[in-house]
């Protein structure tokens, strides 16, 4: 099967990746009849000028793409991801986007500078080395606990809840990923996800009393729009939230083929492409590889009706500002808006369950279809990790992290 999908893909990138036809594509791609939106900027095109702009700012996102010859997963499985993890590919673009303009700022311009220590660090969480963060390895492994074997294909649901749990994981930026249900924005869930209280102040304040800070929030919003076809009628409304100021792209593509999407240009999509096999590398001696020279394209239509609009608020007062925008811009766009925004969580739901950093408070690590909620779920998902387990005890409640990472991982 795995042999069968790295052949078909091999294929897919000798028909979309010549020289020749990237050439081609970038000339179409930059066209001076329409604006052209790239990760929520406005580019209008008069010179050349103006392309050379557009150039560098794609070139300067994080493209990340099938590997061989990596370490083995788990230790024993596949050193290639070939055929199988182009929407892993893609959930580590859109995280490694978000970090980009969380760090470095949505002006940030890439050129090699082996002294950016910063960028240098947002890179090695995504390399193909399972000590580091968002490694293929990592996502790989974190997929069995939504029942994905190693080497199977992810939706894109499933890439958004693996990203939510990976959140846990991360020492490098404290940031939360929330994952929409059932087409929902629900505003008391996030403010409960990314609102903490801060270290109590030798002022003499109470528990009551704690600042509330934010956390950055992720905001993924898994969809269906249409059975087997895009619905024509949401066009307006994707082309709305790739305008939106807060985004960070979509996932999703053609079926089987997955896309990292981060813009458009009239009736065509602007994505990046993680078919392109290559060898394994290091920061340090090859960070070309993670940056495209030219987008691919592909019209609204073709795009497979399931995908995850992803945006990124760094603060409350831009979390603010998406609701409204989402309101004013895409809502009022159809009487079939894609997802809506409810102030409450609705009663026939769950009770919402997250972790508020520094606190004792339970951790919603499971999928909304795997709800963890037994003692021998507890081991079965221990159980899903190829590494030795250690268990650390705080205050009555249960924090364990794998031996390799060495740091905390989930609350529960």
């Amino acid at each position: 099967m795995v042999d069968h999908l790295q052949s078909k893909a091999v294929s897919f990138v000798s028909e979309n990746h010549s020289t020749s036809s990237q050439h081609d594509e970038v000339e179409e791609f930059i066209s001076e009849e329409n604006p052209l939106f790239l990760m929520g900027k406005r580019h209008l095109i008069h010179t050349h000028f103006d392309v050379s702009m557009i150039r560098r700012r794609f070139n300067s996102l994080f493209w990340l793409t099938y590997r061989r010859n990596f370490t083995p997963i788990g230790g024993t499985g596949p050193t290639t991801d070939t055929g199988w993890g182009c929407m892993l590919r893609c959930g580590q673009m859109l995280i490694s986007n978000a970090f980009l303009r969380l760090w470095l700022g949505s002006e940030y311009i890439w050129e090699f500078d082996p002294e950016n220590a910063l960028y240098r660090k947002i890179l090695c969480q995504f390399l193909d080395d399972r000590r580091s963060s968002y490694s293929i390895h990592q996502i790989a492994q974190m997929g069995v606990s939504e029942g994905k074997p190693v080497g199977d294909w992810f939706g894109p649901n499933t890439v958004a809840q693996v990203l939510r749990k990976m959140a846990f994981f991360d020492d490098f930026t404290t940031h939360r990923v929330h994952v929409a249900l059932d087409n929902t924005i629900v505003i008391e869930d996030i403010y409960k996800t990314c609102l903490h209280s801060s270290t109590p102040s030798k002022s003499g304040a109470t528990s009551e009393e704690h600042k509330l800070s934010w956390v950055p929030l992720i905001l993924l919003i898994p969809l269906r729009l249409g059975l087997t076809d895009l619905n024509p009628l949401y066009i307006p409304s994707l082309k709305a939230c790739m305008r939106c100021s807060f985004t960070i792209g979509l996932i999703g593509g053609r079926p089987n083929y997955a896309f990292y999407f981060i813009g458009y240009q009239g009736d065509r999509l602007l994505y990046m492409d993680p078919h392109f096999p290559q060898n394994v590398s290091t920061a340090e001696k090859d960070d070309a590889s993670y940056h495209c020279k030219y987008p691919s394209k592909m019209p609204f239509m073709s795009l497979d009706p399931s995908l995850a609009i992803a945006f990124l608020c760094k603060s409350k007062e831009e979390f603010t500002q998406l609701l409204i925008f989402i309101r004013n811009e895409i809502m009022n766009l159809s009487n079939q808006p894609m997802f809506e925004i409810v102030e409450k969580r609705p009663q026939h739901w769950p009770p919402f369950q997250d972790a508020v950093y520094g606190t004792q408070e339970t951790v919603d690590v499971e999928s909304d279809e795997d709800v963890l909620n037994s003692d021998d779920d507890f081991v079965i998902f221990l159980a899903d990790f190829q590494h030795p387990i250690k268990l650390v005890l705080y205050s009555g409640d249960t924090r364990f992290s794998t031996s390799i990472e060495n740091r905390l991982l989930i609350s529960i």
